[in-house]
């Protein structure tokens, strides 16, 4: 929570092309996190649906 806060503070003191600069830059590490993300959550459901989930 506080690292949040302090973001949003650093974000409001930043000049606008930083943040357009800045938009950039997260846009494209969003998208690759949201595909990280995705993979990891299909896994996670292939490995509960998986007959080896029994072995544990």
């Amino acid at each position: 929570m506080v690292a949040l806060l302090v973001a949003y503070a650093l974000w409001n003191w930043l000049s606008p092309i930083e943040r357009r600069e800045g938009v950039r830059v997260l846009a494209r590490h969003a998208v690759r996190l949201g595909l990280l993300l995705l993979i990891a959550v299909a896994m996670l459901v292939a490995a509960y649906y998986s007959p080896a989930i029994a072995l544990l």
